[in-house]
């Protein structure tokens, strides 16, 4: 394969740059039929293994975390040489995909006419902005694991103070929450998984100690 061809390429795990070292390795997957040099077809959903090669973390003044990724191997076949570093493209693909999925998951649980850009404002701005700006939540965050996170009762605490602080401004889906606690569960499920709240809590922890 001639280097700089470009391939369409998934990731089959999570990365973040808060918690990714140069050198960790991780599965892609081909998102497209790719034909070698020799001939030799790998077909759509081929999996292999790429490698970080930059991580920085999120910084000051708002300087954004950075990723720097390549493919290394297929799982069963020889190296997949001349494929080009994945950039900021595929981190942006990432982030849409993440983006679509919190969509997709807050329209199960709010009622009522609401557009998808509401629902994201709410959750990924609104409740999880308010979220960020707790101290003992970005404690916590920082000295527990993902699961014993997510246990807090200071985190369902926190949620329950942001609902009932965004009420003003988003009456429609705070009063569904605050009447519900499936919502707020739910909530809580959606900021914890494709929302990223606890990544994003640790970055926080990260910064303040720089």
């Amino acid at each position: 394969m001639p280097e700089g061809t470009e391939v369409q390429l998934r990731l089959g795990e999570r990365l973040s740059s808060a918690t990714a070292a140069v050198g960790d390795t991780f599965e892609i997957i081909s998102d497209e039929e790719i034909t070698l040099a020799d001939g030799t077809i790998l077909p759509t959903g081929y999996s292999g293994r790429g490698e970080v090669t930059v991580a920085e973390r999120n910084g000051m003044l708002g300087k954004s975390g950075q990723l720097g990724i390549r493919v290394i191997a297929s799982n069963d076949a020889p190296k997949l040489s001349g494929v080009a570093e994945l950039g900021s493209g595929s981190v942006q693909e990432k982030e849409n995909a993440l983006l679509a999925e919190i969509i997709a998951r807050v329209n199960e649980l709010f009622e009522g006419d609401l557009t998808d850009d509401d629902q994201l404002v709410y959750v990924n701005n609104v409740i999880k902005g308010k979220l960020l700006e707790s101290r003992e939540l970005v404690l916590q965050a920082s000295n527990n694991t993902k699961a014993q996170f997510a246990n807090s009762p200071t985190l369902s605490t926190e949620i329950m103070n942001a609902v009932m602080d965004a009420l003003a401004a988003h009456e429609t889906m705070s009063r569904q929450a605050l009447g519900s606690q499936s919502v707020r569960e739910g909530l809580k499920e959606v900021l914890l998984g494709p929302g990223q709240l606890y990544e994003a809590l640790r970055d926080r922890a990260e910064q303040r100690v720089l």
